[in-house]
């Protein structure tokens, strides 16, 4: 019998090779050494294996760790660890995936209409055209000299557009605080209602999508406003930043035939639209306050074209400009290195003009657009107006050859050559 017990205590198995066997696996092993062995007395058997079941307990009891021991024990408890994390696991990613489902439907499509009329502020500039006959009352909060108002302000002007103007302080920013969408340009458009109904009021945020959708509306007399608008969704991107699809794009609509003509035209015109606002508009802040003496004069020169002393009180003018001054000269000095331009700024400034004028002579006329401008001629043209009195302006017309271009773009735009389309046009519902 001890020797039938000796076997049965060899081929106990470890830790490791319990693993490989199942429990029912090493009963079984066991109670065949058991039957197989010669059959001793039953007293003496029972003797022995109380002497040597006992003897040989306390011997592999010490010899074995705590782990072996008590492998059974662990081995749920770990199962159950294992499954509760997994169970814990879901839950969390399951909560997540809600949240962030939920945010972004919260985020996305953000309506241009507004709830309420805006608060009545101080209008600085009222532009009247009168052959606009479009019925929308158009008010453009904006900085007078920022390079994207300039920008709205050129696509108005040549269309022919009426529209009033804010000029929105750039430190208190007192006149947006109406709305929680406070960066300019944006554009506040009402639409008349019917004899029955109430007009609508919009509010059009960022310059690009301005622009293409008024252009979008100019060219589909068929569409309403609103119906254009449902073209250019907004959204909030990972860094919680607000995007537009199709911001460089027009509409065509029902004349999708015409878009499909100069489909070249069309694609050449979206590409320098985003390179001026990509690449052209971040070189013009590190020439314009290239040096403190610089930004000083910049801010003195928005100062009066913006009629400052006018709109705001001496002490918001003074803070504007002093203030201003100093915190775009850094700000000019960050923006260069983000944007890779080269220690001289000038030098940036006039690479980038030739690249434009060499892409305007490839297109066998005056303009980027031919013989007339398009939106990516009034983009150029309008960003350039912001810094027209700041010496990087007379340094960039001195040592290149856009000022012929910006001459006639200049004329074009002051005679409101493109108001044939919105007469076309007519009223805008």
């Amino acid at each position: 019998m001890s020797s039938l017990l000796f076997k049965i205590r060899c081929l106990q198995p470890s830790w490791h090779h319990l693993n490989n066997f199942s429990c029912k696996q090493y009963a079984n092993i066991a109670a065949s050494m058991v039957y197989s062995s010669p059959k001793p007395s039953w007293s003496r058997f029972t003797q022995q294996a109380q002497f040597h079941s006992h003897q040989n307990y306390d011997k592999s009891h010490k010899e074995q760790t705590f782990f072996q021991r008590n492998r059974s024990e662990i081995k749920l408890a770990m199962g159950c660890s294992i499954a509760l994390l997994i169970l814990y696991s879901y839950v969390k990613y399951y909560e997540l995936s809600n949240n962030q489902i939920n945010s972004v439907h919260e985020r996305v499509g953000e309506s241009n209409i507004l709830k309420e009329r805006p608060k009545e502020t101080k209008i600085a500039k009222s532009v009247v055209n009168p052959r606009d006959a479009s019925g929308l009352k158009l008010t453009l909060y904006q900085y007078q000299t920022c390079p994207f108002c300039c920008k709205v302000r050129a696509f108005l002007d040549y269309y022919g557009f009426s529209y009033d103007v804010v000029e929105v302080n750039s430190v208190t920013r007192a006149q947006t605080r109406w709305t929680k969408y406070r960066k300019v340009p944006f554009l506040v458009v009402e639409i008349p209602g019917s004899e029955y109904g109430d007009s609508t009021v919009l509010q059009l945020k960022d310059s690009s999508v301005i622009m293409s959708a008024l252009a979008s509306t100019l060219r589909n007399p068929s569409d309403s406003f609103l119906t254009i608008l449902d073209g250019y969704p907004s959204f909030y991107n990972e860094d919680n930043k607000l995007e537009f699809s199709n911001r460089y794009r027009i509409m065509y609509g029902e004349n999708y035939r015409e878009a499909l003509k100069h489909p070249k035209d069309n694609a050449t015109e979206l590409q320098w639209r985003q390179w001026v606002d990509d690449k052209f508009v971040h070189v013009l802040s590190p020439n314009v306050y290239r040096t403190p003496t610089e930004a000083l004069q910049a801010f003195t020169w928005f100062s009066e074209v913006g009629n400052w002393q006018e709109l705001f009180s001496a002490w918001e003018r003074l803070l504007v400009v002093y203030v201003g001054a100093a915190a775009m000269y850094f700000i000019g000095k960050r923006l260069k290195k983000r944007h890779r331009i080269s220690d001289e700024p000038r030098d940036s400034l006039y690479e980038e003009a030739n690249k434009w004028m060499k892409f305007v002579k490839s297109r066998g006329g005056e303009f980027a657009g031919g013989k007339t401008p398009n939106l990516a001629d009034l983009s150029m043209y309008g960003v350039l107006t912001a810094i027209e009195g700041c010496d990087a302006f007379q340094d960039l017309t001195a040592n290149t050859d856009i000022s012929s271009w910006y001459e006639a773009m200049k004329q074009r735009v002051g005679g409101r050559e493109g108001e044939q389309e919105l007469v076309r046009r007519c009223r805008i519902r």
